[in-house]
């Protein structure tokens, strides 16, 4: 169930409304580091970035400090997506939970003007904990899922209301995978980061699962000359495979599905911008 810590961390260290300023001001803020959400809608870049002209290259996608600070007081929402890529305390915080839970941690940040609300009420494929950084937020978190039949993302039935509360500079709020949450800005500029810690699904049971059984088989030879000669390689592969799942345990298939999430995490970065 979502938990509540008044005492949750040391937060001195990471983005408040200090930080943001002097990240805005530096100028070299670009997307996909930053995104500009308004009205339950992610914005075109075009609304809140300029290009640049670095001698002979024209470079797009740095953040337009005034036209950021307008949107943000206009109502909207700027997300900072894996600030544990490029700022240094929140790398340390992220590697310090991933070291200490073994899930790989990924670090966001989050900043609402007072009063306005975040993003709409919506459920993440992941374990969530937030780090209020900056100000107040009026967080609403509902129950788990009743099933494992859910999406993440918006949702407009959310389930029985489990927690209120205010949080504030320095608390923090855990928010178990799937249960639904929204955040409206308190009486100050609101900052928070969010640490997603994501756990396999079924796709990865699968995928665990054939991983598993592909290892099946391999004294046979690669190419079985005719038709009974295939038939036979059928036989024994089939044969192999139903002592292998025989020998698994579910504990075996949990422990390979967190291993296919992590092959996908890591290639997912190596294919992303740097």
């Amino acid at each position: 169930m979502p938990r509540h810590f008044r005492h949750g961390a040391d937060h001195r260290a990471l983005l408040g409304k200090e930080g943001l300023d002097a990240v805005l001001d530096c100028g070299l803020l670009r997307t996909p580091y930053a995104e500009v959400v308004h009205h339950g809608a992610k914005l075109p870049q075009e609304e809140y970035c300029e290009a640049r002209q670095i001698r002979a290259v024209r470079a797009d996608g740095f953040v337009a400090p005034d036209r950021v600070r307008a949107l943000l007081d206009d109502g909207a929402t700027l997300v900072l997506p894996r600030t544990d890529q490029w700022h240094g305390a929140t790398a340390e915080l992220a590697a310090a939970y991933t070291a200490h839970t073994g899930r790989r941690t990924y670090a966001y940040s989050f900043f609402t003007r007072d009063g306005a609300p975040g993003v709409d009420v919506h459920r993440d494929d992941s374990d969530v904990i937030m780090i209020q950084t900056a100000g107040s937020k009026h967080w609403k978190v509902y129950e788990p899922p009743v099933d494992g039949d859910w999406g993440e993302g918006p949702t407009r039935d959310p389930g029985q209301l489990v927690l209120e509360i205010e949080l504030r500079a320095g608390e923090a709020l855990y928010v178990p995978r799937g249960c639904a949450h929204a955040g409206v800005g308190g009486s100050t500029f609101s900052g928070h980061l969010s640490l997603t810690l994501p756990q396999p699904g079924l796709m990865e049971l699968r995928q665990g699962l054939v991983r598993l059984l592909s290892t099946t088989g391999r004294e046979l030879p690669p190419r079985p000359v005719g038709r009974a000669a295939m038939r036979e390689a059928a036989h024994r592969l089939l044969a192999d495979a139903r002592d292998r799942l025989d020998a698994l345990t579910p504990e075996d298939l949990l422990a390979q599905a967190e291993r296919e999430q992590a092959r996908r995490e890591a290639g997912r970065r190596r294919g992303s911008a740097p």
